[in-house]
């Protein structure tokens, strides 16, 4: 595979990395259910539009307009689907790649506190296909622009409103351009994006990784591994992702407990217990005149305990029992003509 051994010049090890090359069965395939797909969604549109249609008898304007609607919809499915037997399909080689990480950085998102966007992660994800004819991918996505184009403006019909459809942006970094939509909160490390040079097409959600798997597949540029359907998942990663989020639970925890403590020494005293007379404090030594178990609290939440809030400490032992698993690799191919195997689980106590 082309990809198998590109991504082992990235700085940190991927949590998972899959890599795969497809038979023309397969792709065959593959398009002909999309084939299927489109046909039935156009289907369904028809008689969605035909009943509106029905509906609209008596108002020749309303009668007008759905004709139209349908006309619209129809049309605009037809591009869609043209688009990608025609261009889209065709730009690609046989081969592909799956990959993620756990090193992305954490989202600037209102209410969100500042020590979790520093320090929190959160998952980043690229799917890499290999290109070998960049012209299409320009085809395609002219016939695409267009037929989402008037396919909102439909909608904006519908509505009584204009909604446009949002127009791309891009960014350059040598020989890969990257396209996406502007949106809130976005950062370099969590925006979904699609990239393209002329070697590379990359559907990712951080445009910094994706980036970041451009460089490593140039300067693994011709070396190659073993064949075949390959996953390999590095389990370490995977525990220090948690072992991050533990310390933020238990800080939050600490902070709502302290909350709620405030809260019951407000005025300078504890809340009065159940029972406690207010205007009557009671006096030094004295025991309550009833059992709380007398009320039956246990009996009205018979499983209250199962969904008590973990201890932290808890969860770190339970994950450092975990932490003997520190990978796994599944490989299949063709040896000879014969399909093989193999799965192996790297375990380190």
């Amino acid at each position: 595979s082309r990809f198998a051994k590109a991504f082992s010049a990235l700085e940190k090890v991927p949590f998972v990395r899959a890599h795969w090359t497809m038979n023309a069965d397969y792709v065959r395939n593959g398009n002909q259910q999309v084939d299927s797909g489109m046909r039935l969604l156009r289907l369904i549109v028809e008689e969605v539009m035909d009943a509106l249609v029905d509906e609209m008898e008596g108002d020749e304007e309303g009668r007008e307009q759905a004709v139209r609607w349908k006309r619209d919809l129809r049309k605009g499915l037809n591009d869609i689907w043209r688009g990608y037997r025609e261009h889209f399909s065709g730009a690609f080689g046989k081969e592909g790649s799956f990959v993620m990480d756990l090193q992305g950085e954490m989202i600037p998102a209102i209410g969100v506190e500042e020590d979790v966007i520093r320090k929190g992660r959160i998952p980043r994800a690229a799917y890499i296909k290999p290109v070998v004819k960049r012209e299409a991918l320009s085809e395609s996505w002219d016939i695409w622009e267009k037929a989402f184009t008037n396919l909102f403006g439909v909608l904006a019909e519908t509505v009584d409103q204009p909604i446009p459809f949002p127009s791309t942006m891009t960014a350059e970094k040598d020989d890969l351009r990257t396209y996406f939509f502007p949106m809130p909160f976005a950062t370099d490390d969590f925006l979904p994006s699609v990239s393209v040079s002329d070697d590379l097409y990359i559907l990712g959600s951080s445009k910094v990784f994706s980036e970041s798997l451009y460089e490593a597949a140039l300067k693994a540029k011709g070396e190659r591994e073993d064949t075949g359907f390959r996953v390999e998942v590095d389990a370490g990663q995977l525990w220090d992702f948690c072992r991050v989020w533990i310390d933020f639970y238990e800080e939050s925890r600490a902070v709502a407990e302290g909350i709620e403590e405030d809260e019951l020494n407000r005025d300078g005293r504890l809340l009065p217990e159940p029972g406690e007379d207010l205007d009557v404090p009671p006096e030094e030594g004295a025991e309550p005149d009833f059992d709380p178990d007398d009320l039956g609290l246990q009996d009205a939440v018979p499983f209250g305990g199962l969904f008590a809030a973990p201890d932290p400490e808890l969860l770190r032992g339970w994950l450092d029992r975990l932490r003997i698993l520190r990978g796994i690799r599944f490989h299949r191919r063709l040896e000879e003509g014969v399909p093989r195997a193999t799965l192996r689980i790297r375990i380190e106590r």
